[in-house]
């Protein structure tokens, strides 16, 4: 495949050429991939979903996270298949994938996967503890407004 710049990646994000950003999720170039994924996040339609699921795969750790991240931006609470591979991805090689997929799990599912969130506070990495306590938190501060309407 030929180098894709920028300019054409923006051109095909706001386009949603969605043929363009998913020849360009194949692309040798890491970086390249990398845009492309998060321009189908951008995107934002639910025919993006299957190639980030696809996506979330790819050997670059650096494409996976941003994956995950644009697969939370766009999976609804019911698209059980996105949710069953971003859990996957909880325990990935990668601290930034691990970091992603907690991330994209609370966009999707809020509180359900509770008990995946909490345990994250014990992973080896400080990076995916500090998210784990954030999203905790933030679920904390929610119950609270809750509580007090």
């Amino acid at each position: 495949m030929g180098k894709i710049s920028g300019i054409d990646m923006e051109y095909m994000k706001l386009d949603k050429n969605l043929k363009g950003l998913v020849l360009a999720l194949q692309d040798e170039d890491e970086y390249v991939r990398k845009e492309a994924a998060q321009a189908l996040g951008d995107v934002g339609t639910p025919d993006c979903i299957p190639y980030l699921n696809d996506a979330i795969n790819d050997d670059s750790a650096g494409v996976r996270a941003v994956a995950t991240l644009s697969l939370g931006k766009i999976a609804k609470e019911n698209d059980e298949n996105s949710q069953k591979n971003i859990l996957e991805l909880i325990d990935d090689k990668d601290w930034s994938v691990r970091c992603a997929a907690l991330q994209s799990l609370q966009r999707i599912s809020g509180d359900k996967y509770l008990d995946k969130i909490t345990a994250a506070l014990l992973d080896e990495d400080p990076h995916v503890q500090d998210v784990a306590f954030n999203i905790l938190e933030n679920l904390k501060k929610g119950d609270e407004k809750s509580d007090a309407l």
